[in-house]
């Protein structure tokens, strides 16, 4: 193939602008190496009832009086994880990856929790008991979650290899996971459950009075209590028992 003087200027002008592009992309989006100076940073913030947030966080939840929030990472750091509300949301997230350095944990606190949407490795622990009337989980990625609740009614919704572990009431729970997520609900007491699960999911629930169950693929549900109404519905490999 013969190249002609037109075509090897084109030629070269397309490989050094492809360069610089995949250049540019990796240097962009270079990682944080933390300082290994961990201090304490207070943030104003206004209300909020519900709480979305991604990437590598551990989370502190409690409910107060009022609104805080605090975050404790290497000082480097800091000025990257970035906050805004919308209407009642709050939004947190990390405007860059850390590729080396300590837990980035954050504190928060509200007078209402109504829901937690988490993504990526989020690890969020309860320091106090929520109340709420209804309150909605959304996991995905690694996320663990550990709460002390009472609601009226609780709506979930895991992927992935979320975990959730839950203690307290509520009236109503409905539940629909999916991937290897981990429900661990024996000290979460529920009058009337509805549970749809896939995947190679696991479910430790404990019900007063219905259950209905859709389950498939490797899916293990296992239930305490004895609920006057049971319906259930399984295929593939799913097994549905009731605890000793």
């Amino acid at each position: 193939m013969k190249f002609n003087t037109k075509n090897m200027r084109n030629y070269i002008f397309y490989t050094l602008s492809l360069l610089i592009i995949i250049l540019s992309s990796c240097g962009g989006s270079g990682c944080i190496t933390g300082s290994g100076e961990q201090i304490v940073e207070q943030r104003s913030i206004g209300d909020f009832s519900k709480l979305e947030i991604s990437g590598d966080f551990k989370v502190l939840i409690s409910q107060s009086d009022s609104f805080t929030m605090s975050i404790m990472a290497d000082d480097n750091v800091i000025p990257h994880v970035k906050q805004k509300i919308s209407g009642d949301v709050l939004t947190i997230t990390l405007d860059k990856d850390i590729c080396d350095g300590g837990p980035v944990a954050i504190s928060l606190s509200s007078k209402t929790w109504n829901a937690i949407k988490a993504s990526g490795a989020v690890e969020v622990i309860g320091e106090s008991k929520i109340i709420a009337q209804d309150f909605e989980l959304d996991l995905s990625g690694a996320t663990d979650v550990a709460l002390v609740l009472e609601a009226a009614r609780l709506t979930t919704n895991t992927s992935g290899s979320a975990e959730i572990s839950l203690k307290g009431q509520s009236r109503q729970h409905f539940i629909e996971t999916s991937g290897s997520s981990t429900i661990k609900a024996f000290d979460f007491v529920v009058s009337d459950y509805r549970l749809e699960s896939s995947g190679a999911s696991d479910a430790q629930i404990n019900v007063l009075n219905s259950l209905e169950v859709k389950s498939s693929g490797q899916s293990n549900i296992i239930y305490k209590g004895n609920p006057k109404t049971i319906k259930r519905d399984e295929s593939g490999a799913a097994s549905i028992t009731q605890a000793n």
